[in-house]
C-alpha cells in the first residue's frame, strides 16, 4: 500500500510540470467564455467569402477575423460560407441554420481550411459547435491552435483519430470540440477538411490551471479514495 501511495503522490507531483494543451468536448473549463454565434449572417442564405470579415463579439467589442482557404477552389469557387442554406454533411446529415439556429461558417471544399483569428488580445481557450463529413472517401477533419504568429502551430488534432462526431441523418446537429492550454497564447483557430462546419465560436482570455495538473490531482484524489477504503 505504501507503494501505491508513493506512486500517487508522484503522480500528483508529476502534474505540476507545464504542460501543453488538452483537446475537449464541452465548453465548462471555459472561464468566462466570449461566444461569436454568427448572428450576424441571418438571412443571408449561402453567402460565400474568403475573408477577411469581421465575426467578432460586437457587446464586449472583442474583434475575430474570419479567412478561408483554398483562395480560388471550393465547390462554389467564391469561398467558404458565413450564412446558412443547406450544407450536406452526407454520413453526418446535413445543416441548414445551424445549431444555434441562425447562421453558421461552412469550409466548401474537402480540404483547405476556415481561420478564426483573435485580434483583441491571444486566448486561453477556444472550440466549438462542429460537424463534417465522416470519412467516406474524404480527407480527416482537423482542428488546431496557432501561436500568435500565425504560422506557428501550437497544438493539432485529428477529429476523426481523436474525438470523431457521429450523427446519421441528423439536420444542424453536431459536438463541442475545443482545446484549451494553461496560458493565453492562442492567436487562432483554425479548422480543416472534410467540408468541416462551425458554429457558436467559444473563447476565453483567462487560462485555468494546468489541464494535466487537473486530471491527474483527479486522478491522484481517486487513488487515495482506494488506498482508504481498502484500509477500511
Amino acid at each position: 500500500m505504501r507503494r501505491v501511495a508513493a506512486l500517487v503522490i508522484a503522480l500528483m507531483v508529476a502534474g505540476a510540470a507545464p504542460s501543453q494543451a488538452v483537446l475537449v468536448t464541452d465548453a465548462t473549463g471555459f472561464v468566462s467564455p466570449l461566444v461569436a454565434d454568427f448572428s450576424q449572417f441571418v438571412g443571408m442564405g449561402y453567402n460565400f467569402t474568403f475573408g477577411p470579415v469581421e465575426v467578432g463579439v460586437p457587446v464586449v467589442a472583442f474583434s475575430v477575423t474570419f479567412t478561408a482557404t483554398p483562395a480560388g477552389g471550393g465547390n462554389s469557387g467564391s469561398g467558404s460560407v458565413l450564412g446558412s442554406g443547406d450544407y450536406g454533411l452526407l454520413g453526418n446529415g446535413s445543416w441548414n441554420t445551424g445549431p444555434g439556429g441562425n447562421a453558421y461558417s461552412g469550409l466548401d471544399a474537402d480540404t483547405g481550411y476556415m481561420q478564426y483569428t483573435f485580434n483583441t488580445s491571444p486566448v486561453a481557450a477556444v472550440g466549438g459547435f462542429v460537424n463534417y463529413i465522416p470519412n467516406e472517401g474524404f480527407t480527416s477533419p482537423v482542428i488546431e491552435i496557432l501561436a500568435l504568429d500565425l504560422v506557428t502551430v501550437l497544438e493539432s488534432y485529428d477529429l476523426s483519430v481523436f474525438a470523431p462526431i457521429s450523427t446519421p441523418g441528423g439536420l444542424n446537429e453536431g459536438a463541442f470540440r475545443g482545446i484549451l492550454r494553461p496560458t493565453a497564447d492562442i492567436g487562432a483557430l483554425r479548422v480543416s477538411n472534410a467540408y468541416i462546419v462551425l458554429d457558436d465560436l467559444t473563447f476565453s482570455t483567462t487560462p485555468i490551471p494546468e489541464p494535466g495538473t487537473l486530471m491527474l490531482l483527479g486522478a491522484g484524489l481517486a487513488g487515495m479514495r482506494f488506498l482508504r477504503r481498502r484500509r477500511g
